[in-house]
């Protein structure tokens, strides 16, 4: 086979440090689907959960904010020079940029977009979030504007986004191609790390915790939640876990008085930092529903990883949230009702770990082998209209 006709088969995936799970579950839906994978990664990259024909290349490096502004700069430097050599030796390869941004600097983002646009035979971008979070700035929307106009075609996961994306930008509806998003893997249900986790968290049997994972930002509700918490009477015998993330010193602050008022501070866990990607199930495991009280998003990898592990969802209507948690387990409050958010808590009974396991079982319709097939077809089409 030639080196050509190899390349025509090749798609090259850029996920400029999107999350993790998702980089590697979209990389391995396609892989195991026939493509000759290349993931332009960085050291946050799970490369231990990779296909083994997935070729995975370090081009990214390290993206610790307490870097030197040197360390930033040359890492930059290093990055598009090799990033533009993988681009010119592999000319017949699909190019499909699976996540927003190299850079919190949209003008640079752009940039790369239009050289990628330049020197690549076909070019796809993931839109997860039509416009960045909290940066709904005139600006930022002249920039985007630009943004997706220079792709062949752009990727989404819901059509409430394809819809948004008309709605601001007026775009070509045939130049958006809606994807279902994948699950990257689905644990077994371990009762032990369950126990674990709660052990450590001093739960006692009948105690009830609710989960809040990820990053914290003000567009997820972190504070909303803390108040209808506080809300919740002592005898429902909940706690809360949040585990994650505030790069916000102003959020964070807003938090720490926000615990420290609620009249169920004791109860509330907070686990501010990284958790270890083998970790994550267990925190899943040990919680009896997950909260999203999101004042705004287009989807949520977090919502998945529940449903892969059996966990009922308690969600904001916001995004494609409804559709997702009606086909699954939960509740839907109107977003910022700080008063339905407690009533769904306090009303909510936990399921049991048979139950658990049929919801993890069905959610396998979801696998990335299986939603990425259509995204395959439409990288190398056998038939023109497949394109």
């Amino acid at each position: 086979m030639s080196r050509q006709s190899v390349a025509a088969d090749t798609v090259i995936l850029l996920s400029h440090g999107f999350q993790a799970e998702y980089e590697a579950g979209i990389a391995n839906g396609l892989a195991r689907n026939g493509l000759n994978v290349v993931l332009v990664g960085s050291d946050s990259t799970l490369y231990e959960r990779l296909d083994p024909s997935i070729r995975a290349l370090n081009l990214r490096g390290c993206h610790d904010p307490q870097r030197s502004r040197f360390q930033k700069v040359w890492n930059l430097v290093r990055y598009f020079f090799s990033y533009q050599y993988l681009l010119l030796t592999t000319p017949h390869a699909a190019v499909h940029l699976i996540g927003q941004f190299t850079t919190n600097r949209p003008l640079l983002f752009l940039a790369e977009m239009l050289v990628t646009r330049v020197v690549a035979r076909r070019v796809w971008l993931t839109v997860h979030n039509v416009m960045p979070h909290e940066k709904h700035t005139r600006f930022n929307h002249a920039v985007h504007r630009c943004l997706y106009a220079l792709p062949h075609e752009l990727v989404v996961h819901t059509e409430r986004t394809r819809q948004r994306l008309a709605e601001l930008f007026a775009l070509d509806g045939k130049r958006v191609r809606v994807l279902e998003h994948g699950i990257a893997r689905f644990p077994d249900f371990d009762a032990v790390a369950r126990d674990r986790i709660r052990a450590r968290l001093g739960l006692g049997p009948t105690d009830r915790l609710l989960l809040f994972f990820g990053n914290l930002g003000l567009y997820k509700g972190p504070d909303l939640l803390i108040e209808a918490f506080g809300r919740l009477p002592a005898e429902a015998g909940w706690h809360l876990h949040i585990a994650g993330r505030c790069r916000h010193a102003d959020l964070r602050r807003q938090m720490d008085e926000l615990i420290a008022g609620c009249p169920h501070s004791p109860r509330i866990h907070w686990e501010e930092g990284y958790v270890a990607d083998d970790e994550v199930p267990a925190f899943f495991f040990a919680a009896d529903a997950l909260a999203l009280p999101y004042r705004h998003i287009d989807q949520s990898g977090v919502l998945f990883m529940a449903m892969a592990t059996g966990l009922p969802v308690i969600a904001s209507d916001v995004g494609s949230f409804r559709e997702y948690v009606a086909a699954h387990a939960g509740a839907i409050v109107p977003p910022e009702d700080v008063t339905a958010l407690a009533s769904a808590i306090e009303q909510f009974v936990p399921l049991d770990e048979s139950e658990r396991r049929l919801l993890a079982e069905r959610a396998r319709r979801f696998d990335w082998a299986l939603t990425a097939r259509s995204l395959c077809r439409a990288y190398h089409p056998t038939n023109p209209e497949e394109a």
